[in-house]
């Protein structure tokens, strides 16, 4: 498998991935409040080295 769902992080990366492009455009950038709001902030290292980890595989 070339990503495969190995971490909590590897799951919610990839469904937030679908769901931002599940309609005809891809939902707008999250602002620095959507973020803090949401409570991804918490996330955000871990889905920044899950991003890291799968470029650096291709």
């Amino acid at each position: 498998m070339r990503c495969p769902l190995n971490r909590a992080e590897d799951y919610y990366l990839r469904v937030a991935a679908n769901i931002a492009f599940m309609g005809k455009a891809p939902v707008a950038q999250a602002t620095v409040d959507d973020v803090t709001l949401t409570g991804v902030n918490q996330m955000l290292p871990f889905i920044q080295q899950t991003l890291k980890r799968v470029i650096t595989q291709s």
